[in-house]
């Protein structure tokens, strides 16, 4: 089949947000990926983690002769063929999205308990347009059939398959808290709900769920990375800055990500500065209001969402 510019242009965008989706959903879930495959693999993880994928291929390949036919093997290919989309041409990505979905396949066929591999194909095929084999109905299948096998992996795979059908507010709202109930103390299980949430007009619930993770930090710390802990600095200054929720600590979260230079991966700095600037709005110091709206100004040049941000910012 042959595709149009236009039409591989669009397919290009939504392969790129689908490999954005798995990436922020499995990265906050790092150290449950890691205890779902064989310790003979976690250095292959290492190197996924780090984002380098030749040497990810290497540590693959070096077990190929003596776990080549495993379901570990062939889930850890798939990840490495996901950080290949992430900087794939319009042309090849198609290509590529599709050999990750037959490294999952090939890993549930071999392993049908294998749950991070039921997990990654099951987003995958709720995540993918049909032209690469994206499938709601398959999808709805393995969640169904992690929830036989009682895996932690149901709770988030039952979130995302609710948003994507668009479902009802109070509809995710019970399916986030059947997954904090069943993992309490699980960090990420509270991050996902945060980096949902915390684009919505009420922020209440965010401001909950973000003092339980500071309290779920200082009691379990190895949970979480140092960008982990970037990211929910940001999720504090992004929910003060839209809410007026906690705004001392929002800002101080994010003066301290711009002065100990610790702004999250995906975060352009441009938006720290809009987000202290309506801080600082709120806060009456029209000074610094004005000084951080000319930062991110700087920044907003060839940056189209941060100035749609700005415009609704007035110093």
């Amino acid at each position: 089949m042959f595709l149009s510019g236009k039409s591989n242009a669009m397919l290009g965008m939504y392969l790129a947000l689908m490999v954005m989706a798995l990436s922020v959903t499995q990265s906050t879930h790092a150290q449950d990926i890691r205890d779902g495959i064989g310790e003979e693999f976690h250095k292959v993880y290492d190197a996924i983690e780090a984002a380098d994928v030749k040497a990810a291929e290497r540590a693959l390949s070096s077990l190929r002769r003596s776990h080549g036919n495993t379901a570990d093997y062939h889930f850890l290919d798939g990840q490495i063929t996901m950080l290949k989309l992430s900087d794939a041409s319009v042309i090849r990505m198609p290509f590529i999205a599709r050999g990750m979905r037959r490294s999952w396949e090939r890993a549930v066929e071999i392993d049908p308990t294998h749950d991070v591999s039921l997990f990654s194909l099951a987003m995958y095929y709720a995540a993918a347009p049909s032209i690469v084999g994206g499938d709601n109905d398959k999808a709805l299948a393995l969640y169904r059939q992690l929830k036989a096998l009682e895996s932690g992996w149901q709770y988030p795979l039952h979130v995302t398959l609710l948003v994507n059908n668009e479902a009802e507010h109070d509809e995710v709202e019970a399916a986030f808290e059947r997954w904090f109930e069943a993992y309490p103390e699980l960090i990420s299980a509270r991050m996902n709900y945060v980096f949902m949430r915390n684009n919505e007009d009420d922020r209440s619930s965010v401001y909950a769920q973000l003092q339980i993770i500071d309290q779920l930090i200082v009691e379990y710390p190895e949970q979480v990375t140092d960008e982990q802990r970037s990211q929910v600095d940001y999720q504090w200054g992004k929910m003060a800055a839209e809410s007026g929720i906690a705004l001392e600590e929002g800002k101080t979260r994010l003066v301290a990500l711009l002065d100990e230079d610790r702004i999250p991966e995906n975060i352009r700095e441009g938006f720290l500065h809009a987000r202290l600037s309506a801080i600082y709005q709120q806060l009456g110091e029209q000074d610094n209001a004005k000084r951080h709206y000319a930062r991110a100004q700087h920044f907003a040049r060839d940056d189209s969402d941060l100035q749609e941000l700005l415009k609704r910012l007035d110093p």
